[in-house]
């Protein structure tokens, strides 16, 4: 789940973007606006770096305070992100929210794979 999190949250913002009613809501991003190319990219660059964030630093979460709990952390992060996505009234709101989802995404690409190599069903999930 954590790759197919991170896969839809980052291919769903480039069929978003040329949408006519995105664009309506955030006309800083309309092909008519200066400077639209960064916003753009931006926006989408924001989900990697909290990503990045957020694998560098579930490391020692999941060695404290154990693999399915630093797990359902990180869900939690990424419910909030979607949901300040979800309800952006704002660019700035919809990039920090991007922002706080991929942090959660991050986390989950990191822990997964070792909370699962850990059980006794692993090579049932692993050919899952």
């Amino acid at each position: 789940m954590g790759g197919a999190f991170f896969g839809h949250d980052e291919g769903v913002i480039s069929v978003t973007l040329f949408m006519e009613q995105f664009v309506q809501q955030f006309p800083e991003v309309s092909p008519e606006a200066s400077g639209a190319g960064f916003k753009k990219g931006l926006m989408t660059a924001m989900i990697e770096l909290g990503a990045f964030l957020g694998a560098m630093n579930q490391g020692w979460i999941a060695n404290k305070f154990s693999r399915k709990w630093s797990i359902l952390f990180a869900v939690g992060i990424f419910l909030i992100g979607s949901s300040i996505q979800t309800g952006a009234m704002s660019l700035g709101m919809l990039v920090g929210g991007r922002f706080i989802g991929g942090i959660g995404v991050g986390m989950l690409a990191m822990v997964p794979p070792l909370y699962i190599s850990e059980i006794e069903i692993r090579g049932t999930l692993l050919v899952l």
